[in-house]
C-alpha cells in the first residue's frame, strides 16, 4: 500500500527563478511514472477532449480539401503551407485545453469542461503563441532548405538538420501555452520564458520525450488502441514537467500580466 501511495505522490513543485538559473533537475523516471499514474485516473475527460479534437480535425480537413486542395501527384506548396498554418491555428485552443488539463492533473486538481471558458478567454494569446511557433518553423524550414543550393549540403544532411532544428524548437516552446493559461503571460513572454527554462534542462527533457515517443509508437502498433492511453499520457507529461520546473510562482520580471 505504501508503494502505491509513493507512485501517485506529486513530485516536488518547481520554482521559475531557480529553473531559469538551471538549479532544478528534471527527474526522467519519476516524471514518466507520475504521468502514467495520473493518466489512469483522469482518462475519461482526456479522451473526451481528444475525441473532440479528432472530430474537428476531420471536419477541418474535409473543408480544406474543398477550399484549398492539395494534389498529391502535383502538390501546391502554397496550399500545403496554408493548410498547415490554418490547421495549426484553428486547433490551437483545443490542444491548449488538453495541455491545461495535463497541468491540472499534475497538480491533483480536477479539470472540468468549465476550464474551456478560461482557455477561450485567453484564445488570442494562445493563437499568438501558436503563430510565433508556426512562424519560427517556417523560417527554419526556409533557411535550412536553401543549404543544398547555396552551400552544396547533401540532401540527407539537410533533412537531418531540419529534423533536429524543428525538434529543438518544439521542445523549447513546449511550455509556452501552459505559461499563457497558468500565469497569464503574453504570447511573447510565454515563448521567451519557455525557451529560457527548457534550454537549461534540454538533455534530460530530450531523453524524457524520446522515451515517450517510443511509448507512443509502440502503443500504435496493436490497431492503434494503445494511443487511447499514450496520447493523454503525453499531455499529462507536459503538465508534470511544467509543474516540476515552474510551479505556481514566476519571477517578478515575468509575473506581470500584460494588458
Amino acid at each position: 500500500m505504501s508503494n502505491q501511495k509513493q507512485t501517485t505522490q506529486r513530485l516536488a513543485v518547481g520554482d521559475f527563478s531557480r529553473a531559469l538559473r538551471g538549479e532544478i533537475k528534471l527527474a526522467v523516471g519519476p516524471s514518466l511514472q507520475r504521468s502514467w499514474d495520473i493518466t489512469l485516473r483522469t482518462l475519461p475527460l482526456m479522451l473526451s477532449a481528444l475525441a473532440l479534437i479528432i472530430i474537428v480535425n476531420v471536419l477541418l480537413q474535409s473543408l480544406f480539401d474543398q477550399w484549398i486542395p492539395v494534389d498529391l501527384e502535383q502538390p501546391n506548396p502554397r496550399n500545403q503551407v496554408m493548410q498547415a498554418m490554418l490547421g495549426m491555428l484553428i486547433m490551437a485552443p483545443l490542444v491548449a485545453y488538453l495541455s491545461y488539463a495535463g497541468l491540472l492533473n499534475a497538480r491533483d486538481q480536477k479539470p472540468t469542461w468549465q476550464h474551456w471558458q478560461l482557455v477561450l478567454s485567453f484564445a488570442p494569446r494562445v493563437l499568438a503563441a501558436t503563430a510565433i511557433q508556426a512562424g519560427l518553423m517556417m523560417v527554419i524550414v526556409l533557411l535550412i532548405m536553401v543549404l543544398p543550393t547555396l552551400l552544396g549540403v547533401p540532401l540527407a544532411l539537410t533533412m537531418a538538420l531540419l529534423l533536429v532544428a524543428l525538434l529543438y524548437l518544439q521542445l523549447s516552446l513546449m511550455l509556452a501555452i501552459p505559461l499563457v493559461l497558468d500565469q497569464r503571460l503574453s504570447a511573447t513572454r510565454a515563448c521567451i520564458g519557455s525557451w529560457l527554462v527548457v534550454t537549461k534542462v534540454m538533455a534530460p527533457l530530450l531523453a524524457l520525450y524520446s522515451i515517450m515517443l517510443i511509448i507512443v509508437f509502440i502503443s500504435a502498433l496493436p490497431m492503434m488502441l494503445g494511443l487511447l492511453l499514450s496520447i493523454p499520457m503525453l499531455f499529462n507529461l507536459t503538465g508534470v514537467v511544467y509543474d516540476q520546473l515552474i510551479g505556481p510562482n514566476l519571477p517578478p520580471d515575468l509575473a506581470k500580466v500584460d494588458s
